[in-house]
């Protein structure tokens, strides 16, 4: 049985965030729920993709022209946003340097910093467990600065 208008909507507000700005981090879930849209949005198309549109802020919506579909919305999305490559996040967490920061700003930046690396290698199609440790070693290769010793 097809959805009353308000019904779409009030579905179609659960299913989709409140806005999408072309951030590589949240594009696999803006993905996945526009999927889930699209699949229940029988005698809805033209409303959905209105609605679709509506989500989308900055550089996604830069990406999007008038007349298209909700395919051709996750077709440009997946092909025109991607994330950092595993060898730039690489090389950003082996300079990154603690300086003045507190210990714990710097273990954030570390973490933040594996975690994107992880993503990119998943990304870049090694399987999530090989990720982890890869990203982890990279981590791990950080030099913490070492204390001066004293000579007495």
């Amino acid at each position: 049985m097809a959805l009353s208008t308000i019904e779409f909507f009030n579905l179609a507000s659960k299913l989709v965030p409140l806005e999408f700005d072309g951030s590589f981090d949240k594009l696999q879930s803006f993905l996945d729920s526009l999927a889930l849209l699209q699949a229940n949005s029988e005698g809805h198309a033209d409303r959905a993709l209105a609605f679709v549109k509506t989500r989308l802020t900055g550089k996604a919506r830069d990406l999007i022209n008038d007349d298209i579909t909700i395919d051709d919305i996750l077709k440009a999305l997946k092909s025109n946003i991607k994330g950092e490559s595993s060898k730039v996040i690489s090389a950003k967490l082996l300079n990154l340097k603690q300086n003045f920061k507190d210990t714990s700003k710097f273990a954030t930046e570390i973490e933040s910093l594996a975690t994107s690396l992880k993503r990119a290698y998943i990304t870049e199609g090694v399987p999530n467990a090989v990720a982890q440790t890869y990203a982890t070693d990279i981590a791990v290769q950080l030099k913490m600065p070492h204390r001066k010793k004293h000579v007495w």
